[in-house]
């Protein structure tokens, strides 16, 4: 996971992971999983993957995932999570609407993301997988932290919108409030920790998007 990010698929468990979608986005879970198949079909054509490339990197069969594509079988998080991974995109990639170019986020209709180290991920940037980069707003609930020291590709930033944080980026530690910000080399262990009496809320930006 990233600090102040979004769930980075290759280090957190899937099973921790609860994904929540705005009810002004899709109607309901049914919509959601009709269409995951379609989107991981498009990603991995995107990329020039066939379905045996990820049937055999995941050790899964060629049927399995071209009925996973086609929306016969309903994957686990654990497996999209794996999937997400060997297509080197956001696991959020699978929940979004390809087809919509529009640049606007309402409110109501951000994606959400929910951890139980006390953290939920609210996405600003729709699309994440098209862009270089991804916007989120993190709450962080006391003592809500982002997990034990992460270290991954790309950089971040993040602002303080409300309570208190304490940043570890490799062997140096800071302690940020309202209004700070801190600039994160991604490639050094990193975790972010609330140390407020209460929820604190950050703005973060990472880029890459987290995979």
């Amino acid at each position: 996971m990233k600090a102040g990010g979004i769930v980075n698929s290759s280090c957190v468990d899937p099973d921790d992971l609860f994904i929540l979608i705005a009810s002004d986005v899709y109607s309901d879970m049914d919509d959601i999983l009709q269409n995951i198949g379609k989107r991981i079909k498009k990603i991995r054509k995107d990329k020039e993957l066939t379905i045996k490339d990820i049937a055999d990197r995941l050790n899964l069969t060629r049927s399995l995932i071209s009925q996973i594509e086609n929306n016969k079988v309903t994957p686990s998080i654990k497996t999209l999570a794996q999937i997400a991974s060997i297509l080197n995109t956001p696991l959020t990639a699978f929940f979004e609407d390809i087809d919509d170019p529009n640049p606007v986020v309402r409110k109501s209709e951000r994606q959400k993301l929910e951890t139980r180290d006390g953290v939920s991920y609210e996405m600003l940037t729709r699309n994440v997988s098209c862009h270089k980069f991804e916007v989120l707003e993190s709450t962080f609930e006391e003592d809500g932290t982002s997990g034990f020291h992460h270290k991954h590709s790309g950089e971040e930033c993040g602002i303080v919108v409300k309570g208190r944080f304490r940043v570890e980026t490799g062997d140096d530690e800071y302690t940020l409030s309202e209004g700070d910000s801190i600039y994160i080399d991604s490639s050094r262990p990193h975790r972010i920790t609330n140390v407020s009496d209460g929820e604190s809320v950050a703005i973060w930006i990472n880029c890459p998007p987290s995979r």
